[in-house]
């Protein structure tokens, strides 16, 4: 019994071994590139999206800004997060070195573009998201970690499930173990009673 649950210890450190690399790969798609591009895409209020766009983390928004007025695209303004932000500095001096970000189109009073400093003042925005589930995750970061979730319990089911089999198998064996000595003592008591009982006859013939 020891042994088995070292054997089961050890494959549940395995199984949350390989869930927690394979949900630090996903959460990495959110982080930094190496390569420094970014995919920027573009929302309106819908959710609907209008444009992708990639670009060096050292370009200007600038840049991004002249790409969406050359489409055919109603707006007022371009937003981050609900902040204007200055096209004179680039993705990097802003923070935006995410592989995916996202901006949305506004049609409202735009106010004056804010600079690098100026929003980093501000802080990030709260979410009122619950873990890792926020707007800025692709639809795909939900699929891969739902998956991941499912694999996990299913596989623990399985542990949990071939532990009890073993046990309740082991639990057989056992029984019929017992079942079978008992059954040897009692064949030896009765042989060895006539062997007696013989004996006795013997003698008295004698």
């Amino acid at each position: 019994m020891i042994s088995l649950s070292c054997r089961l210890g050890r494959s549940m450190m395995f199984v949350i071994i390989v869930a927690f690399a394979v949900w630090c790969a996903v959460k990495s798609q959110t982080l930094e590139t190496d390569e420094g591009v970014i995919k920027v895409k573009l929302f309106d209020d819908n959710k609907t999206l209008l444009l992708t766009v990639h670009f060096l983390k050292n370009e200007k928004l600038g840049k991004f800004y002249e790409i969406v007025a050359e489409q055919n695209i109603n707006f007022t303004c371009i937003l981050y997060k609900g902040y204007q932000l200055s096209g004179d500095y680039t993705f990097e001096e802003f923070g935006l070195v995410r592989k995916k970000e996202k901006f949305k189109v506004a049609f409202e009073n735009c106010y004056f573009p804010l600079t690098p400093s100026q929003f980093k003042g501000i802080g990030e925005p709260r979410s009122s998201s619950f873990f890792f589930f926020d707007d800025d995750k692709e639809p795909d970061l939900y699929i891969k970690v739902l998956v991941l979730l499912i694999v996990t319990v299913v596989m623990f089911s399985t542990l949990l499930a071939m532990v009890y089999y073993m046990k309740t198998l082991r639990r057989a064996q056992e029984i019929e173990d017992i079942r079978f000595s008992q059954s040897d003592k009692q064949y030896f008591r009765r042989t060895r009673a006539n062997e007696v009982g013989q004996n006795r006859i013997n003698h008295f013939i004698i």
